[in-house]
């Protein structure tokens, strides 16, 4: 995570997304020099992210999901980020998505609650599974009801459908795109291009970048 911070310097951006995986440790002395390192080199922590599932029918492994989301909540607060991506998952075989929204708004509800005490909003990733549709992220948000969760708007793995504008209102939390190497046109993402209109509107703190990137990122007239 060290050269992340470091990088994000050479590129001349402003904030990094601390990705759970990505961590050598989660001692607190790691995360206090990963701050203090941020902090020397005019970085901001935009936030944090884990990939635990909350789409788990065993209410054991629901338990298990909700620690460990717990357990990023505190170290989001101790690396100063305001914001833990999370996601809900793919559907088990066997299981309809009804039930797994049910596991996740359960899951979600205590998590957020545990998460609005320290000030920390999880933003729900529309990344794979249940909640690349944006009908299931709509209802899952609304049912949560907490004004520490949202939608954290993934528009390069977004599936959109008539709801999808109202998917990128109120509810985003952050906005993320994936950026390869090479060239990027607008004809090559023109679903990246569709959502780009919502996020001037639906996200007013962070859109962050999920993959390595080559020159300079496009800007398109829209």
């Amino acid at each position: 995570m060290e050269e992340v911070i470091r990088k994000a310097v050479e590129l001349g951006i402003d904030g990094v997304d601390m990705t759970g995986y990505w961590f050598k440790s989660t001692d607190p002395a790691y995360l206090a020099s990963l701050r203090h390192l941020a902090f020397k080199n005019g970085v901001c922590f935009s936030g944090a992210a884990i990939g635990a599932s909350t789409v788990q029918a065993e209410p054991g492994k629901r338990a298990q999901v909700l620690e460990e989301i717990k357990k990023w909540v505190d170290v989001t607060e101790s690396l100063g980020a305001p914001h833990l991506r999370v996601f809900a998952g793919k559907l088990p075989a066997g299981a309809t998505i009804q039930q797994a929204v049910e596991w996740t708004v359960d899951t979600l509800k205590a998590a957020c609650e545990y998460a609005g005490k320290k000030g920390i909003t999880l933003g729900m990733e529309d990344h794979e599974g249940i909640t690349q549709n944006s009908d299931a992220c709509l209802e899952i948000v609304h049912r949560v009801g907490s004004p520490f969760f949202g939608i954290n708007l993934d528009i390069t793995n977004f599936i959109a459908t008539a709801k999808a504008d109202e998917t990128g209102k109120p509810w985003t939390s952050t906005a993320c795109g994936r950026f390869l190497h090479g060239p990027i046109t607008k004809a090559s993402c023109p679903r990246n291009m569709k959502v780009k209109r919502i996020l001037p509107r639906a996200c007013p703190s962070w859109s962050t970048k999920s993959k390595p990137f080559a020159g300079n990122i496009p800007q398109f007239d829209l």
